[in-house]
């Protein structure tokens, strides 16, 4: 029988077929292989991905009052093209960042300085702070936060501590720093107990032993009569007051003073309204204890004369004729000290916490204790055998400035208060990359092909038999 004839009328086309069906389980395997490589592909990093930025040194100098500085020293595989220095001050809600000045490269040393007279900070003042870096390939690295205190480098500090107080100084013995320190608790009890109020967080008291000494830690256009600064936000209480005797004695009166300011304050803050002066300075002149003769001898005078500032005047800044600002603080003790007595610590406690919720003195007082401005005046004036307040009060202007002994707050250092830059530790992973294996998806569109072909030539080898 010859090769390539029939058989009972079935064509001979066997050989031929096993090829046909080898090539398709070849086809087959190799689509399966390709398919399961392709997401491989996707997935993978590219060949040639950048490497994680690496910091390799960081570190900072304190020169207070003149300056910080801060330094930095990083490398990567592509550019560094982006560097923030990101703070936030203990105490503070806001974070804020800096751009260094540097020139982008993969290998960058930096250095930051912090002119604390441009941008001011404030003696004792803690921050933490931390670096970010961009690279061009898209890696972000954040340090580690570090804590860094501007401590005032010249001197040598003291330091004594008492529950949540802190009290440094570099004039004078231990014994110095103790009677003050045990000034400034006393005065924390006295608040507790007539008003109420805690110290809930750190505060740190920081004599200077002149004037003079302070001023060079203070801000710019500081007034050179200050005699002490409370940064309330800051939890720091700033006082010129020496181990002299004229020194210590300013030192027992001032350090509760200011101390109350912070106390208060925290007590009270909210974002839509302040204490009136004459509730906030007669609380720290409440906590001071007993007044010196001067203030009563001004207060009794103002009544036998019928020259009291009223309180709704009281209620903006006190005057800046140095006469009117003793009556101002001499009043205010007054008033303070007859709502105490009157309605005890649970009225001006009251008083305090509804003034926190951001409430007018109108308000505050008609909530706590049930009367208003006008009302509480009246009374008051009458336990002093004062006059009733006049319909018309030509009286002081308030101009607004404070004596040395007074406090005069101020915000905490300006800041920018915008987000830091978002970021997290380590580095990000760069952008999805690019496919590692870029034939995959046309070759195995060119074996579909194939095999498509050759099961279409099989069926139609099949129909039209060998010879055709």
């Amino acid at each position: 029988m010859a090769s390539g004839g029939t058989v009972g009328g079935r064509s001979r086309i066997r050989p031929a077929f096993g090829v046909w069906r080898g090539l398709i389980v070849a086809s087959s395997v190799i689509l399966a292989l390709l398919l399961l490589l392709l997401p491989l592909s996707v997935l993978a990093p590219p060949v040639h991905a950048a490497s994680a930025i690496v910091v390799t040194a960081t570190r900072d100098e304190n020169h207070y009052p003149t300056d910080a500085r801060f330094f930095l020293e990083a490398h990567s595989d592509s550019d560094i093209t982006k560097v923030s220095f990101n703070y936030q001050f203990v105490g503070s809600d806001t974070s804020a960042y800096m751009y260094p000045q540097f020139t982008p490269s993969r290998e960058v040393k930096i250095e930051h300085r912090w002119d604390t007279r441009l941008k001011y900070a404030v003696p004792g003042s803690e921050m933490e702070y931390y670096w970010q870096l961009e690279d061009a390939s898209g890696n972000v690295l954040k340090t580690q936060p570090t804590r860094f205190t501007f401590e005032d480098t010249r001197f040598k500090w003291q330091s004594v501590t008492s529950g949540l107080i802190t009290l440094q100084w570099y004039e004078g013995g231990e014994g110095f720093g103790h009677q003050l320190l045990d000034a400034s608790v006393n005065a924390a009890g006295q608040l507790s107990q007539s008003a109420g109020v805690e110290i809930t967080s750190p505060i740190k008291i920081m004599l200077y032993a002149t004037q003079r000494d302070m001023m060079g830690a203070l801000e710019q256009g500081a007034q050179e009569w200050t005699g002490g600064r409370s940064f309330s936000d800051m939890g720091i209480v700033v006082i010129a007051a020496g181990s002299d005797p004229g020194g210590r004695a300013f030192g027992l009166r001032a350090v509760p003073h200011e101390l109350s300011h912070v106390i208060v304050h925290r007590a009270t803050d909210n974002p839509y309204s302040s204490l009136p002066p004459w509730l906030d300075e007669g609380l720290a002149m409440y906590a001071e204890g007993t007044q010196e003769a001067s203030y009563g001898n001004a207060l009794n005078r103002a009544v036998t004369e019928n020259r009291l500032i009223s309180l709704r005047s009281l209620s903006s800044s006190f005057p800046a004729d140095p006469n009117q600002a003793r009556l101002s603080y001499a009043e205010s003790y007054s008033v303070v000290k007859f709502i105490i007595d009157q309605y005890g610590r649970d009225g001006m406690g009251k008083l305090l916490k509804v003034f926190a919720q951001g409430n007018t003195p109108d308000r505050a007082l008609q909530q706590s204790i049930g009367t208003n401005l006008a009302g509480l005046e009246a009374q008051w004036r009458a336990s002093l055998g004062a006059a009733p307040l006049p319909t018309a009060r030509p009286g002081a202007t308030n101009v607004g400035a404070t004596p040395p002994v007074a406090s005069n707050k101020v915000p905490a250092p300006a800041s920018v208060a915008t987000p830091a830059p978002s970021g997290t530790n380590g580095t990000t992973p760069a952008a999805a990359p690019s496919g590692s294996l870029p034939w995959a998806a046309p070759l195995a569109a060119l074996v579909l092909v194939v095999i498509a072909g050759l099961g279409g030539g099989m069926l139609l080898r099949r129909r039209r038999g060998p010879n055709a």
